[in-house]
């Protein structure tokens, strides 16, 4: 992972690097210089020095690849003080949250869903426009369940809330659109709206 190891370097001297990992299953390579250095170096320069770098990254299963190709190993990434992990959903999201990771002082690693690169589409503006990271968004309203889902498996969500209304069952669907920073306050009043929430994530399925 020299190249990350490189815009690290750029990156604290004030530039904005946007580099890419093939797959995020491949981000093992690359824990010491993003979860070591980059997280860190605003804490251990006390301040001086800050790390404005943006990791691309795509993942998530659903699409029939190879080992490690579409591990979601977000779970890594979110426990590391000092790196902002963004997950969008929609090509707009991924616009404005891409605008605004760039334009952060501190890392971010920007993952993509595997899955949408062919299968979504949407009008994006042609202007710059940024969405504030840390703000999920209430993507269907409900009464009875709320489902809490980022990424691809957004679109799972909106179509489970489908077929439950079909049942009688209304769900509030939010898409957390950053893991990190967390939208604490959405998931908590809906949840004290709804009294039920569960989570979908793109997981291994482990077998004994």
């Amino acid at each position: 992972m020299k190249s990350l190891q490189n815009c690290f370097g750029l990156a604290v001297y004030g530039w904005h690097p946007i580099a890419e990992i093939q797959f995020l299953g491949f981000s093992v390579q690359a824990f010491a210089q993003l979860l070591l250095q980059a997280a860190r170096i605003r804490m251990r320069s006390q301040g001086r020095f800050t790390c404005p770098l943006v990791v691309r990254a795509p993942f998530g299963g659903g699409v029939h690849s190879f080992e490690l190709h579409s591990d979601a190993l977000e779970a890594h990434f979110v426990h590391t003080p000092g790196l902002k992990v963004v997950a969008p959903a929609t090509p707009y999201d991924a616009k404005g949250l891409l605008l605004a990771a760039i334009a952060d002082p501190d890392p971010v690693l920007f993952l993509e869903p595997l899955r949408s690169y062919r299968a979504r589409r949407q009008e994006v503006p042609d202007g710059s426009y940024i969405l504030p990271l840390g703000n999920a968004a209430l993507v269907r309203a409900g009464s009875d369940i709320t489902i809490i889902a980022w990424s691809a498996l957004v679109d799972s969500a909106l179509k489970a809330a489908e077929f439950l209304a079909d049942e009688g069952i209304e769900a509030e669907v939010i898409d957390l659109r950053t893991l990190s920073p967390f939208d604490a306050d959405t998931i908590i009043h809906s949840v004290e709206k709804t009294g039920r929430a569960i989570v979908v994530h793109d997981a291994f399925e482990i077998l004994y």
